[in-house]
């Protein structure tokens, strides 16, 4: 957090706090299954897509490592917790075939 003083128009002095600047909130899409944060500490994976495959986001943060996942239905959301939220993607997952995945993006 930073502190500073500020000269007002009449000499007077004001004390300013500036908080820390907030996450970047960030979006990634895979097709129409998608990923989004909440700040530092939340990932959200939704399914957009009507075929029956699961949607899920792999994350990165300072609490380790983990997989947030759908249940395979259109418009559903699954969302995790951590702690310093570091990176995460988009995927879909595909029977008998690998994966489909967004590049992994860093809020």
């Amino acid at each position: 957090m930073r502190k500073g003083l500020l000269l007002g128009a009449t000499g007077v002095f004001a004390a300013l706090v500036i908080g820390p600047a907030a996450a970047n909130a960030t979006t990634v899409y895979q097709g129409s299954d998608y990923a989004y944060n909440v700040g530092y500490g939340k990932v959200t994976a939704c399914d957009g897509e009507t075929d029956g495959h699961s949607a899920y986001s792999d994350y990165t943060a300072d609490s380790g490592n983990g997989r947030t996942k759908t249940s395979g239905g259109s418009g559903t959301c699954a969302s995790a917790s951590m702690s310093g939220l570091r990176s995460f993607n988009a995927c879909e997952q595909i029977p008998a075939y690998p994966d489909a995945c967004s590049s992994r993006v860093y809020p």
